[in-house]
């Protein structure tokens, strides 16, 4: 079960990173610099988790998934629009996605818990506080309490 579960937070990892990517090259608007740099700093931190937890797959004696195909068939999240390029709507979407990528890390920590794999929820742990940063910061730009 928690292979599965870390197969899940590996694509919608790498989703969420891949659209923060793209908001970051895409963001208009009168508060650029800002909102550039903010995304820059979050698909940065983002894209540093996809390897680790590519690894600890590897260590359940499974191989991770790597291909678009893959991580679209079992990413929660959906893709952007070509409309998403308005900062505003960009950090409702991520904001969107930041709450699913953390149901979806508390759904594999929970599994690791009760396997008693303590490294691997360990480390999801550290992201689930990752993405409640991520998620109250999401929330400081739209002006409203993170979840």
């Amino acid at each position: 079960m928690i292979v599965q579960n870390l197969k899940i937070v590996l694509a919608t990892t790498f989703h969420f990173y891949l659209k923060a990517h793209k908001f970051h090259w895409n963001v208009i608007g009168s508060d650029f610099a800002q909102h550039h740099e903010f995304l820059g700093t979050l698909w940065e931190e983002t894209f540093a988790a996809v390897d680790p937890i590519a690894e600890l797959i590897r260590t359940k004696g499974e191989l991770s998934p790597g291909s678009f195909q893959e991580f679209l068939e079992l990413s929660q999240l959906d893709d952007p629009t070509d409309e998403d390029t308005n900062a505003q709507v960009m950090f409702e979407v991520l904001s969107r996605d930041n709450d699913t990528l953390l149901d979806t890390l508390k759904e594999a920590y929970q599994s690791a818990e009760e396997e008693m794999d303590f490294d691997i929820s360990d480390y999801l742990a550290g992201r689930i506080a990752a993405h409640k940063k991520h998620g109250w910061m999401l929330a400081s730009f739209l002006n409203r309490q993170a979840n």
